[in-house]
């Protein structure tokens, strides 16, 4: 699947409990383009295969809503300034990465959670080469990550994990 332009997405769920398996490979470029928009709650996606986004504010996986499952074993490439790897925005979603994931741009974080709950577990790689572009990064209360594999920040400002504000973050 390929999206160019703009505000280009390669799979777009609106709404609660879908399920997306991809192990091909998703490519978007332009500004606002995200690899895969989940837009409600209790959706489930799986990657195997490969994303790559193009652009300033382009997410690979973006989780807009709460409960969202999200297991990756293949890889995601982001190239732009603001862009993140895997953005969740909302309360209570699971983040499991055995792949990789690699950012290069000002502020292109691997992983961010913003909201409470949030569970992540990396065994695999994260690196982010930018300034103030960090490995994982959480805003609120009692976020969990487990990390076993590698998370590497490389530029100025920039942290392997962050805390940034909140609670009982562990």
């Amino acid at each position: 699947t390929t999206g160019t332009g703009n505000n280009a997405y390669g799979i777009f769920n609106d709404g609660a409990y879908n399920t997306t398996t991809v192990s091909g490979s998703i490519t978007t470029a332009g500004d606002l383009g995200y690899g895969i928009y989940n837009f409600g709650t209790s959706n489930t996606t799986t990657l195997s295969g490969s994303i790559k986004t193009t652009g300033d504010l382009a997410d690979g996986i973006i989780n807009f809503g709460d409960t969202n499952e999200t297991t990756v074993s293949g890889s995601i490439e982001i190239t732009g300034d603001d862009g993140y790897g895997i953005h969740n925005s909302g309360d209570n979603n699971t983040t499991t990465l055995s792949g990789s994931i690699t950012t290069t741009g000002n502020r292109a974080d691997g992983i961010i959670n913003l909201g409470d709950g949030n569970v992540t577990t990396v065994s695999g790689s994260i690196k982010t080469t930018g300034s103030s572009a960090d490995g994982i990064i959480n805003f609120g209360d009692t976020n969990i990550t487990t990390i076993s594999g590698t998370v590497k920040a490389t530029g100025e400002k920039s942290a392997a994990l962050y805390n940034s504000s909140g609670s009982g973050n562990s």
